[in-house]
């Protein structure tokens, strides 16, 4: 079990959660919990696309591989912002890897 956060919410706010719940018909936990992530994963993205982190920093922020994040950009049609140099620094790190 995770540890337990209490949070004081404006009425908008609840409601809007309320709102979400019912729409998905799941339990309050688990809907606050999956807004709480797709919101720092939305924040993530932002700051990628921005250019003021990279994918690297973009993925560990929400706790997923490069390539995991990469095919959630390419299913929501988010282009990529890899260059080809990028993508071959990367397959030299893993080269020099083994």
């Amino acid at each position: 079990m995770g540890d337990i956060l209490s949070v004081r919410l404006d009425k908008k706010l609840h409601h809007l959660i309320n709102k979400y719940i019912e729409e998905y018909q799941i339990e309050k936990s688990e809907g606050i919990r999956q807004l709480i992530f797709d919101g720092i994963f939305m924040n993530a993205i932002k700051e990628y696309l921005a250019g003021r982190i990279s994918i690297g920093k973009a993925a560990s922020m929400v706790d997923m591989s490069i390539s995991d994040l990469l095919d959630k950009l390419i299913l929501l049609g988010i282009p990529s912002t890899l260059e080809l140099d990028d993508i071959m620094d990367g397959y030299q790190n893993l080269i020099e890897l083994k």
